[in-house]
């Protein structure tokens, strides 16, 4: 039985079975992780995103049949990080409510997803911040 609280995790099989690259875990599952206040700002902002005139590109038909929206900013295939046309595309309101929502992401769930990424997946993580050096010196140059 999964518990009510606390943490749940699914190890990774044996390491002599796989990949040693493999992650930990092949699920983990973390209740609480936001404080009610965190969470509450976080609905709300969401809510107030969606009550807006947001406009959706139309799905892709061979990815999805729902719309979706690729918000922020986009910087893998490219030198210079960019602002999704997602983003740039709204009405001035819209864009305004999707800044306080992304600023939420930012400032109260990357850095929670990434202490988790740290401490359960450390190999991911390493990865991950080479990744980063790379693009940031990659931009300076």
């Amino acid at each position: 039985m999964e518990p009510d609280k606390g943490r749940l995790m699914y190890p990774t099989p044996a390491l002599d079975r796989q990949d040693p690259l493999h992650p930990p875990y092949l699920a983990v599952r973390f209740h609480d992780v936001l404080k009610p206040t965190a969470q509450t700002a976080l609905i709300n902002s969401w809510n107030a995103l969606n009550s807006l005139n947001v406009e959706y590109p139309q799905p892709e038909p061979q990815r999805s049949k729902a719309p979706a929206l690729h918000l922020g900013v986009w910087e893998t295939y490219l030198m210079s990080p960019i602002v999704t046309a997602n983003s740039r595309n709204q009405p001035p309101e819209v864009i305004a409510t999707m800044d306080v929502f992304l600023s939420l992401i930012g400032e109260r769930i990357a850095p929670k997803l990434l202490n988790f990424l740290g401490r359960y997946f450390p190999r991911q993580y390493e990865h991950q911040q080479r990744c980063i050096k790379i693009s940031i010196n990659n931009k300076n140059h």
